[in-house]
């Protein structure tokens, strides 16, 4: 499940692995959204668009309970719901806060304590694969954000990242950046892309985690230029460090 790229692929991928592994025709995938489930991936061949809320059945009771609910007599447990044609006894697993992963069968007491724990590993792997899939929505979401604030910007401004703890890169730089720098250092590390000290000792690892201004005098294309130079630390959900830089001239500090 690590290569999967999607929801969808999680949920074929967990299905199959349940219904070639222990043999049992119906197998159902149930996310949650908002106060309801809804079934993402399944082997049921009728009503796959029916929804239970959270308060409801034996999947509601091993999302609210967060324990794996093995039931051999489906009609006679205490949140039984409806008749379900084909259905007698279901293994019912917690996939964290996303949903539950359920497997039924047409016999009475069809699955044993070793069933059940094959089901909680595959949706361990399933848990993780789904959360690797929310951090990676999350961060293009922050990085979008950060993109139209970049543009936004007016005065030169840079953005510096690293993702496993390795020097940072300077990553982007705005248009005002451009005009007045160039962006052949795109690309390159902190220690490459910067030409004055005091550039490489602001964006590099060992950075301060908040926010300085430093004075520097740096080559343009318009000339020497005697600028201020703001680091800003930008924490953002799987990137293990982050910064924007930003330009000005003319800057009297109090």
């Amino acid at each position: 499940m690590t290569g999967c790229q999607s929801i969808e692929e999680v949920s074929d991928t967990v299905v199959s692995a349940v219904t070639n592994a222990l043999g049992h025709g119906r197998c159902v995938l149930a996310l949650r959204e908002g106060d309801e489930f809804y079934p993402y991936g399944h082997t049921l061949s009728d009503e796959p668009e029916i929804r239970l809320s959270v308060e409801e059945g034996v999947v509601g009771r091993t999302y609210r309970t967060g324990e794996t609910q093995i039931v051999d007599d489906y009609a006679t447990d205490p949140d039984f719901t409806r008749d379900i044609d084909g259905l007698r006894s279901v293994v019912s697993v917690p996939v964290g806060e996303a949903g539950v992963l359920q497997v039924s069968s047409n016999r009475e007491a069809a699955f044993d304590r070793q069933d059940a724990e094959f089901v909680e590993i595959v949706a361990s792997h399933a848990k993780e694969a789904l959360a690797r899939l929310q951090r990676e929505a999350d961060l293009r979401v922050e990085r979008d954000r950060l993109h139209y604030f970049f543009e936004g910007i007016k005065s030169p401004a840079v953005y510096v990242e690293s993702t496993d703890g390795s020097e940072p890169v300077l990553t982007e730089v705005n248009t005002a950046y451009e005009a007045l720098f160039g962006t052949d250092a795109v690309g390159r590390p902190v220690s490459e892309a910067f030409p004055t000290e005091s550039e490489r000792e602001l964006f590099g690892l060992e950075a301060p985690d908040e926010v300085v201004h430093r004075r520097i005098t740096r080559e343009s294309s318009e000339g020497p230029k005697d600028l201020v130079i703001g680091m800003v630390p930008v924490p953002i959900t799987g990137v293990e460090r982050s910064a924007f830089g930003l330009y000005a001239a003319d800057v009297v500090f109090p």
